[in-house]
């Protein structure tokens, strides 16, 4: 388990657990088939699906309204808002 603590305290925010190899294991084939897949399809494509990932990544972001932007400085431009 990692520890995440707040700089000030130091108290415990949360634990986090670590993956075992078997598990990063798993996760490295699996990325290395899907990239088989990933560099079959077109270029623009590609750069239209990742867009759109980073702009549901924003919306969502707004919707949780996150306290990391205003804790750890300007992320994606949402101080702003």
């Amino acid at each position: 388990m990692t520890m995440n603590c707040r700089e000030k305290g130091k108290k415990v925010v949360n634990l986090v657990p670590e993956p075992t190899l078997q598990e990063l294991l798993d996760a490295v084939d699996n990325s290395a088939d899907t990239f088989k897949a990933w560099r079959k399809i077109m270029v623009l494509t590609r750069q239209r699906i990742l867009l759109e990932f980073q702009q549901s990544i924003k919306r969502d972001m707004i919707k949780s309204q996150n306290p990391l932007p205003r804790n750890k400085g300007n992320i994606f431009g949402l101080d702003a808002k």
